[in-house]
């Protein structure tokens, strides 16, 4: 199985603005033709549908940014997940920045859990959130599939050697090592999306980092690679 992984910073559509639409089509068009069979978009826009995919999304985010457009069919969400197969969309305590959705897999069930590890609440002026507390809440989530086959993947915002995010970093650790899923992507430094899995099956993991913005310039398709997981 082919599964995509991308923080695509929620493109607009939007025909009155020409770099715009055009970076919104880009990014569909290079999302269709990965041919992935599964597909977990964090940074999403529930306007962009993909042919022959089912999809689910997260609740449609609260954290507004004066300059996007919002007119429909804009519907800015923390993750979307597409898949070729049928999913099932599971309810989960946290809705807004993490999306939970059931699929059968080589004849078996395998949960797919897509979410963002963010701070973004805490902007808000009612808000008491952490990064550390969201954190704490994505694991208490991840921790009710450990015991089915299931692949995680998501925009956690660390990465090994984040001094500032150490304990945040530990923590995941902490939990992969005493549940027994797999994080392959632990030691990597070239992107702060993860993945973790069920020990039941293998994965492979590649980066490509030619839709990334250069350093201090947008002259991409995004602020992050694309991450292609082949499982197995």
């Amino acid at each position: 199985m082919k599964i995509g992984l991308w923080n695509i910073d929620h493109p607009e559509y939007d025909k009155s603005k020409a770099r715009r639409h055009k970076r919104f089509d880009d990014v569909l068009n290079d999302l269709q033709q990965s041919d992935c069979e599964v597909l977990i978009i964090t940074e999403a826009n529930a306007a962009m549908q993909l042919d022959g995919y089912y999809s689910a999304f997260s609740d449609e985010s609260p954290f507004l940014k004066k300059s996007r457009n919002y007119e429909k069919p804009n519907s800015y969400r923390q993750i979307g997940v597409y898949s070729k197969n049928p999913i099932e969309p599971v309810k989960i305590s946290e809705p807004i920045n993490g999306v939970l959705c059931r699929t059968l897999w080589q004849g078996q069930p395998l949960a797919i859990y897509g979410n963002v590890m963010t701070i973004k609440d805490q902007w808000k002026a009612d808000s008491h959130s952490t990064y550390n507390g969201r954190v704490d809440e994505q694991i208490e989530i991840m921790s009710r599939l450990v015991k089915e086959r299931c692949l995680v993947g998501g925009d956690f915002n660390l990465k090994l050697g984040w001094a500032v995010k150490k304990k945040a970093y530990n923590r995941v650790a902490d939990f992969v090592n005493t549940s027994g899923l797999v994080w392959p992507t632990k030691e990597r430094t070239d992107t702060v999306q993860h993945v973790i899995h069920s020990a039941s099956f293998k994965v492979s993991i590649s980066v490509d980092s030619s839709v990334q913005h250069s350093k201090g310039k947008r002259n991409s398709l995004s602020d992050h690679p694309f991450v292609l997981i082949e499982a197995f």
